[in-house]
């Protein structure tokens, strides 16, 4: 089972399916573009980006924590509330481009569901990277 999951992020985080799953989700510098110009939107743009990488990073390093149980466990504690962060960083962000009359589609775009989110910050992660 962890083989599967393991080669599903290994895939989603290489860009192999990027083109398919591009075309639904929004790029990160669109949504920088979009910001761009009030301070307040910018620096909350930040700490997104902030926590795309940081999500990346330790995705990265769940997937190569050893199999005995203890690792994979606090591996997984760690991804986990740093997925927390980035779903509340994203949600801040579009709540105040809303406030501020700014198009919020993208947040939609990205989609609500943890593995949606996931898989668009891996996406992001390696745009970020460019």
């Amino acid at each position: 089972m962890m083989d599967f999951l393991r080669e599903k992020w290994i895939d989603v985080a290489t860009g192999e399916h990027g083109e398919e799953i591009g075309r639904a989700n929004p790029s990160i510098n669109r949504i920088a573009d979009l910001v761009e110009g009030s301070q307040k939107l910018e620096k909350q743009f930040e700490k997104v980006k902030k926590s795309i990488l940081r999500y990346a990073e330790i995705m990265q390093r769940f997937l190569n924590t050893k199999s005995s149980y203890e690792n994979i466990g606090a591996a997984d504690q760690e991804r986990r509330l740093a997925h927390e962060a980035l779903i509340s960083n994203l949600n801040i962000l579009s709540r105040w481009c809303a406030e501020e009359r700014i198009p919020n589609n993208w947040r939609e775009r990205i989609g609500d569901s943890r593995t949606e989110i996931g898989e668009w910050a891996l996406m992001a992660a390696k745009e970020l990277g460019e």
